[in-house]
């Protein structure tokens, strides 16, 4: 994004880009029974409030597709205490639980907080927050929940924060909290998430290939020549090529930013240095599943008929509905799996395509809810364990108790009076982990670097 924002500006750039791809962790695959079905191995949706996809695909003439829900079935599937509950049994339960939680954000955040992030993190009141974990804001805020709930809890905050509520702030979790997730509207990209970073890589490539975007060319290094410049160091398919730049947006995933050498010497804020080295990422795997009739739909005598939302299952956090509408493609189930400890990266293996022990593991899983459920092919599955990617290391920041007023601030801000910009979803505080938080960051920082162009030495 910052990349296609520089060209309309008519200010010169180069792209490094680590991987041989576009997309970072959007990934969209050809898969399933039929062709045309496309699995998104990374992001997937995107909320009615992310505007700048709307406005991109005015701008670039792609569709967006709202996501349509049946609401004649249960909505979601809870495994707790040993069993499934369907969101009949659970309706009051979350109701009144979210209720409480929701008194409790209104009374210790102020309206509006996401405006004013980053004043309000200075503030003691966070500080307080965040020097805590969700248990232990629970305790204080006298808040007692069932272990039907507490389970319910746990997996949310795994799914969407990447760790358990022992090891998360409680400020991230507070400031991350809806008061319905199910209201919340989604839409996607019709032919998938990849088409969009596509077209923005054609719109900016240039008619030199390679010249202005290189793939395989990882930052290996980066040194401060002196108070106007830097000189970065790339391993490239050609061997190590080293180039001099007045200006640089760094845009690597945060995983991948403490393997630089050099950091120590480019005069960076301590701030950022003790970020780098102590903030970790969550390790999720992402999996997806083709079938040729949603199963989870019918009613069966293990399960009502459901939207395919599972939520705290022994194998996996939670599921979801993948399927493209229109006739011929089958259906596709996601599936999440977090670490349980996001700082022990998992062991498992996982490429395009899933071993026969992983795909054992994921219908015994389905069959506690289904005896409708077909047989699974190899090629039915696509698993990706973002943990073992090379280049990515992890997905979004997980923030421990005491680190989100510490550090979150610090990440995104500029370096070298504005010569270095920071770029990526994790600098977007406000929609971390999201494509629309990464777009936006990338906008952010061509426009600053824009200012700054303005009054370079000729």
């Amino acid at each position: 994004m910052a990349g296609f924002e520089l060209k309309k500006k008519r200010i010169p750039f180069r792209i490094f880009e680590a991987s041989s791809r576009v997309g970072g962790r959007v990934w969209s695959v050809e898969q399933g029974r039929e062709l045309g079905s496309i699995a998104e191995m990374g992001a997937e949706f995107f909320e009615e409030r992310h505007q700048i996809l709307f406005a991109l695909s005015r701008e670039l003439n792609f569709e967006t597709q709202e996501v349509e829900f049946d609401n004649k079935l249960e909505p979601l599937m809870l495994f707790a205490q040993g069993r499934w509950w369907p969101s009949r049994e659970l309706r009051s339960k979350i109701r009144n639980s979210t209720a409480q939680i929701f008194r409790v954000k209104l009374k210790l955040l102020p309206l509006n907080v996401s405006k004013n992030l980053f004043e309000f993190l200075e503030t003691p009141e966070a500080q307080g927050l965040d020097q805590v974990n969700v248990l232990d804001l629970w305790q204080r805020q006298r808040l007692h929940f069932d272990p039907v709930m507490r389970s319910y809890f746990e997996a949310q905050c795994l799914r969407n924060l990447g760790a358990g509520l022992s090891e998360t702030s409680g400020l991230a979790w507070l400031l991350n909290f809806e008061k319905d997730e199910r209201s919340r509207r989604l839409y996607r990209i019709v032919g998938g998430y990849q088409r969009l970073t596509t077209i923005l890589f054609d719109r900016l490539s240039g008619v030199i290939p390679g010249y202005r975007v290189r793939f395989e060319s990882p930052l290996s290094e980066i040194e401060r020549v002196d108070e106007e410049s830097y000189r970065l160091h790339f391993e490239t398919p050609g061997g190590p090529k080293v180039y001099k730049t007045k200006y640089v947006i760094m845009a690597l995933p945060f995983s991948q930013i403490s393997k630089i050498k050099g950091l120590q010497n480019i005069h960076l804020g301590d701030s950022k240095i003790r970020a780098i080295a102590a903030l970790r990422t969550s390790q999720p795997i992402k999996s997806v599943l083709s079938f040729p009739e949603a199963f989870w739909r019918m009613k069966n005598d293990r399960a009502p008929g459901n939207q395919g939302r599972w939520i705290g299952g022994s194998y996996f956090q939670g599921t979801w509905d993948s399927s493209w509408p229109g006739k011929g493609r089958g259906f596709q189930l996601s599936l999440l799996q977090i670490a349980q400890k996001f700082k022990d990266s998992s062991e498992r293996q996982l490429n395009l395509g899933a071993p026969n022990n992983e795909m054992d593991s994921i219908v015994r899983e389905i069959s506690q809810l289904t005896t409708k459920a077909p047989k699974l092919r190899t090629e039915d599955v696509q698993s990706l364990n973002w943990g073992q990617q090379k280049f990515f290391g992890g997905d979004h920041i997980v923030y421990q108790p005491g680190q989100l007023t510490q550090f979150n601030p610090s990440i995104w801000t500029p370096e070298g009076l504005g010569r270095l910009q920071w770029a990526g979803e994790y600098t977007n505080a406000t929609d971390s982990g999201t494509v629309a938080g990464a777009l936006m960051s990338g906008l952010k920082a061509a426009q600053n670097m824009k200012e700054i162009y303005k009054f370079r030495k000729i």
